[in-house]
């Protein structure tokens, strides 16, 4: 079922809550997005408890809240470098 979506001035695009359930992705999941010639894909993925804990997940929410806020973003390949830099931030 595809829609037609403007991409607003700061890259940001809002997907129907049809399009999500219909993909079985809830609301506040955690997705990678990957580019590839003509579409880009968003895949739902699971961060294990082992990798983050409760500060870091507290942290890392505050730190996503102020970033879009600002119109930034970081992208991390994996939990492992994402607490990385959310350690480096820290200091």
């Amino acid at each position: 079922m595809p829609c037609l979506r403007r991409i607003s001035e700061r890259h940001q695009v809002t997907i129907p809550p049809s399009l999500l359930e219909a993909a079985g992705i809830p609301e506040g999941a955690l997705v990678s997005i990957e580019a590839e010639p003509g579409r880009i894909i968003l895949e739902p993925r699971a961060v294990s408890g082992h990798d983050l804990g409760e500060e870091d997940w507290k942290a890392m929410d505050m730190l996503v809240r102020e970033h879009m806020a600002s119109g930034r973003y970081t992208e991390y390949p994996d939990a492992r470098s994402a607490k990385k830099h959310l350690k480096r931030l820290r200091k």
